[in-house]
């Protein structure tokens, strides 16, 4: 395990910053899910999360609308 020292802001390390419009992996809810930043101030999120065996993600909810988070 690497431990990171130099976290800034919102826990985002600089040598791993994070952009608008980029990718990552968050991991919540014992469930690993692939996340879009579409904004900046709060980290805002569009979640895109696994529904058939962790190779197919989907950020459409089954009872309407699309997933979204700030992180």
């Amino acid at each position: 395990m690497q431990v990171t020292d130099n976290i800034g802001c919102a826990n985002v390390p600089q040598a791993h910053s994070l952009e608008k419009y980029s990718y990552l992996l968050v991991f919540t809810d014992e469930m690993l899910c692939v996340a879009k930043v579409i904004a900046m101030s709060y980290i805002s999120v569009s979640l895109f999360i696994s529904i058939y065996g962790d190779s197919l993600f989907s950020n459409e909810c089954t009872a309407g609308g699309r997933f979204y988070m700030h992180i």
